[in-house]
């Protein structure tokens, strides 16, 4: 009888934990995702979402293709960076834009191991020569010293909605364990009289 008591005080905790888990994750997504109509509009501007209404933006302009000289931040994101000597000094990590769409600033992974240790490095457009071999491999050059960019300050970023659901996630996980140890210990204690 014992027995069956605290498995069944067991199966009731662990229902417990997971559907606290679940509504956290779930309201966590849910925060996350969810973004109004004015955190996504910039300032000044009126939309309206009913059809017929006018709107202060112009008229969308639609393209079929990518145009002579425009270069994807998707094909740039990823791309060695090396200096006028060769040296490999990182890699293009982000693409930063002005409010007005012109890119401000290329962000550069420097130092580190496989994405460990790295630290990010912004720095101006033009400082940055993007080219294209014959073999159309991307390569950016800059000139400046490896150590000139370990010593530059961090560069500190906005956290994107996916890495806010995915730092929520970690904190869930690790919540979870936690929780997964704590009733293993629990279940594994010798049972009190």
């Amino acid at each position: 009888m014992r027995i069956s008591l605290k498995a069944d005080r067991s199966t009731r905790k662990i229902a417990s934990v997971m559907s606290a888990s679940a509504l956290t994750l779930a309201a966590m997504i849910s925060a996350a995702l969810a973004q109004t109509e004015s955190s996504l509009t910039p300032p000044g501007v009126h939309m309206e979402r009913s059809p017929g209404t006018t709107s202060t933006l112009p008229a969308p302009v639609f393209f079929d293709r990518q145009r002579d000289g425009e270069i994807r931040a998707a094909n740039v994101i990823g791309v060695t960076v090396s200096n006028k000597s060769n040296d490999v000094i990182g890699t293009i990590v982000d693409v930063v834009f002005k409010a007005d769409g012109q890119v401000s600033s290329i962000v550069i992974g420097v130092g580190g191991l496989l994405g460990l240790g790295e630290k990010n490095v912004a720095v101006p457009y033009d400082a940055i020569a993007i080219a294209t071999d014959k073999d159309s491999i991307r390569t950016a050059t800059i000139d400046a010293q490896l150590s000139t960019l370990q010593a530059a300050p961090a560069y500190v970023s906005e956290r994107t909605t996916f890495e806010k659901v995915q730092d929520g996630i970690a904190a869930l996980a690790k919540e979870a364990q936690k929780k997964a140890t704590e009733f293993k210990n629990n279940m594994s204690a010798p049972a009190q009289q």
